[in-house]
């Protein structure tokens, strides 16, 4: 699996977290170069993905029922807005 921002290793109680802000160790004993080796490990266990199925043959979408709008050539006047809306109108004019 892969690793996002940070790494952690948790056995029992400890653990190792490797992030961007640095290494964190905790447990109850930690022996910083006092010997031993590495573990062996069993190696990776995971499985390669599978190879994808055929891919289902779809129609084209139809044509859009209305045009797209143009972008607007001025920006919208908020205070004529909340005038025509008080006054019940359903067009509104720029000033």
């Amino acid at each position: 699996r892969e690793a996002g921002v940070e790494l952690t290793v948790k056995v029992a109680s400890s653990f190792v977290k490797i992030d961007p802000s640095g290494v964190t160790l905790s447990g109850p004993t930690i022996k910083i170069n006092s010997g031993g080796s590495p573990g062996s490990g069993s190696g990776w266990g995971g499985h390669m993905p599978n190879l994808p199925g055929a891919v289902e043959v779809v129609a084209p979408p139809k044509p859009a029922l209305f045009k797209a709008m143009p972008p607007l050539e001025k920006s919208v006047c908020i205070p004529c807005m909340l005038r025509a809306m008080a006054q019940g109108d359903a067009v509104v004019k720029g000033e």
